[in-house]
Protein backbone atom coordinates (compact mmCIF):
# COMPACT_ATOMS: atom_id res chain seq x y z
CA UNK A 1 0.00 0.00 0.00
CA UNK A 2 1.03 3.58 -0.64
CA UNK A 3 1.39 5.28 2.74
CA UNK A 4 2.83 8.57 1.50
CA UNK A 5 1.95 11.65 3.51
CA UNK A 6 -0.12 13.17 0.70
CA UNK A 7 -2.08 9.94 0.25
CA UNK A 8 -2.84 9.68 3.97
CA UNK A 9 -3.83 13.35 4.29
CA UNK A 10 -6.68 12.84 1.84
CA UNK A 11 -9.81 12.08 3.93
CA UNK A 12 -11.00 9.70 1.20
CA UNK A 13 -8.17 7.39 2.32
CA UNK A 14 -9.15 7.31 6.01
CA UNK A 15 -9.25 3.49 6.03
CA UNK A 16 -5.62 3.43 4.84
CA UNK A 17 -4.74 5.94 7.55
CA UNK A 18 -6.35 3.76 10.26
CA UNK A 19 -4.36 0.77 8.96
CA UNK A 20 -1.16 2.84 8.91
CA UNK A 21 -1.84 4.20 12.42
CA UNK A 22 -2.32 0.66 13.81
CA UNK A 23 0.94 -0.48 12.22
CA UNK A 24 2.80 2.50 13.73
CA UNK A 25 1.36 1.75 17.21
CA UNK A 26 2.37 -1.93 16.89
CA UNK A 27 5.85 -0.90 15.79
CA UNK A 28 6.11 1.50 18.75
CA UNK A 29 4.97 -1.17 21.25
CA UNK A 30 7.46 -3.68 19.86
CA UNK A 31 10.25 -1.07 19.90
CA UNK A 32 9.61 -0.13 23.54
CA UNK A 33 9.47 -3.78 24.67
CA UNK A 34 12.85 -4.42 23.05
CA UNK A 35 14.38 -1.22 24.48
CA UNK A 36 13.11 -2.07 27.98
CA UNK A 37 15.06 -5.34 27.76
CA UNK A 38 18.17 -3.59 26.41
CA UNK A 39 18.23 -0.33 28.36
CA UNK A 40 15.54 0.23 30.98
CA UNK A 41 16.72 3.72 31.97
CA UNK A 42 16.67 4.93 28.35
CA UNK A 43 13.17 3.48 27.93
CA UNK A 44 11.84 5.34 30.95
CA UNK A 45 13.33 8.62 29.69
CA UNK A 46 11.90 8.06 26.21
CA UNK A 47 8.38 7.27 27.41
CA UNK A 48 8.44 10.24 29.82
CA UNK A 49 9.57 12.47 26.96
CA UNK A 50 6.77 11.15 24.73
CA UNK A 51 4.21 11.83 27.45
CA UNK A 52 5.54 15.39 27.88
CA UNK A 53 5.56 15.95 24.10
CA UNK A 54 1.91 14.86 23.88
CA UNK A 55 1.06 17.41 26.59
CA UNK A 56 2.92 20.14 24.68
CA UNK A 57 0.97 19.35 21.52
CA UNK A 58 -2.35 19.32 23.41
CA UNK A 59 -1.61 22.74 24.92
CA UNK A 60 -0.12 24.30 21.79
CA UNK A 61 -3.30 26.10 20.71
CA UNK A 62 -3.93 27.64 24.14
CA UNK A 63 -0.29 28.60 24.84
CA UNK A 64 0.32 32.36 24.80
CA UNK A 65 4.00 33.41 24.78
CA UNK A 66 2.90 36.89 25.87
CA UNK A 67 2.48 35.44 29.39
CA UNK A 68 6.16 34.49 29.50
CA UNK A 69 8.63 36.81 31.21
CA UNK A 70 10.80 39.02 29.01
CA UNK A 71 14.26 37.48 29.20
CA UNK A 72 17.41 39.60 29.02
CA UNK A 73 20.74 38.76 27.41
CA UNK A 74 22.97 36.92 29.90
CA UNK A 75 20.08 35.74 32.08
CA UNK A 76 20.22 32.10 33.14
CA UNK A 77 17.07 30.07 32.48
CA UNK A 78 16.03 26.47 33.11
CA UNK A 79 14.92 24.74 29.90
CA UNK A 80 14.00 21.28 28.67
CA UNK A 81 15.95 20.47 25.51
CA UNK A 82 13.78 17.49 24.62
CA UNK A 83 14.81 13.88 24.15
CA UNK A 84 18.50 13.26 23.58
CA UNK A 85 19.48 11.38 20.44
CA UNK A 86 23.07 10.21 20.15
CA UNK A 87 25.54 12.67 21.66
CA UNK A 88 23.39 15.77 21.44
CA UNK A 89 22.36 17.59 24.59
CA UNK A 90 18.85 16.79 25.82
CA UNK A 91 16.66 16.91 28.89
CA UNK A 92 16.52 19.65 31.52
CA UNK A 93 19.46 22.07 31.58
CA UNK A 94 20.33 25.59 32.54
CA UNK A 95 21.05 27.91 29.64
CA UNK A 96 22.30 31.45 29.09
CA UNK A 97 20.02 33.74 27.07
CA UNK A 98 21.71 35.12 23.93
CA UNK A 99 18.95 37.35 22.62
CA UNK A 100 19.46 41.03 23.23
CA UNK A 101 15.73 41.63 23.09
CA UNK A 102 13.34 38.72 22.63
CA UNK A 103 9.86 39.45 21.35
CA UNK A 104 7.21 37.64 23.35
CA UNK A 105 4.94 37.20 20.34
CA UNK A 106 7.61 35.07 18.64
CA UNK A 107 7.59 32.44 21.37
CA UNK A 108 11.26 31.86 20.53
CA UNK A 109 14.39 32.44 22.56
CA UNK A 110 18.02 31.64 21.74
CA UNK A 111 20.07 30.11 24.54
CA UNK A 112 23.43 28.44 25.05
CA UNK A 113 22.90 25.25 27.08
CA UNK A 114 25.17 24.70 30.06
CA UNK A 115 26.49 21.49 31.61
CA UNK A 116 28.23 20.78 34.90
CA UNK A 117 31.98 20.44 34.95
CA UNK A 118 32.87 16.80 35.49
CA UNK A 119 36.22 15.06 36.10
CA UNK A 120 36.28 13.88 32.46
CA UNK A 121 36.39 17.55 31.35
CA UNK A 122 39.60 18.08 33.33
CA UNK A 123 41.13 14.93 31.81
CA UNK A 124 40.39 15.64 28.15
CA UNK A 125 40.35 19.44 28.31
CA UNK A 126 37.80 21.75 26.72
CA UNK A 127 36.58 20.99 23.22
CA UNK A 128 36.06 23.65 20.56
CA UNK A 129 32.92 25.59 21.44
CA UNK A 130 33.19 24.81 25.16
CA UNK A 131 33.94 27.55 27.66
CA UNK A 132 34.45 27.38 31.41
CA UNK A 133 32.56 30.05 33.33
CA UNK A 134 34.85 32.07 35.60
CA UNK A 135 32.50 31.76 38.60
CA UNK A 136 30.32 28.87 39.80
CA UNK A 137 26.65 29.46 38.98
CA UNK A 138 25.05 28.31 42.25
CA UNK A 139 26.87 30.80 44.54
CA UNK A 140 26.09 33.62 42.08
CA UNK A 141 22.40 32.68 42.03
CA UNK A 142 22.36 32.42 45.81
CA UNK A 143 23.91 35.89 46.23
CA UNK A 144 21.42 37.30 43.72
CA UNK A 145 18.51 35.82 45.69
CA UNK A 146 19.70 37.66 48.81
CA UNK A 147 19.95 41.02 47.05
CA UNK A 148 17.06 43.46 47.13
CA UNK A 149 15.72 44.58 43.74
CA UNK A 150 17.22 47.51 41.91
CA UNK A 151 20.47 48.09 40.02
CA UNK A 152 22.22 49.95 42.79
CA UNK A 153 21.34 47.27 45.34
CA UNK A 154 22.59 44.52 43.02
CA UNK A 155 25.79 46.47 42.41
CA UNK A 156 26.34 46.66 46.20
CA UNK A 157 25.65 42.94 46.60
CA UNK A 158 28.16 42.05 43.89
CA UNK A 159 30.68 44.67 44.96
CA UNK A 160 30.32 46.48 41.62
CA UNK A 161 30.09 50.04 42.96
CA UNK A 162 32.60 52.48 41.54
Amino acid sequence: MDFSKNHLRDKANSADFRHFRRSVFREYASFIKEKVRQNYDWSVKFVMWLRQYIRYVKNEKTFHPSYLPNYKRGQIVFVNLGFRIGHELGGPHYGIVLDNDNRKKDGLITIIPMVSKKPKHAERGLRPGEYELPIPIFPAYYRKSLCPAGKSAISRCYGLHR
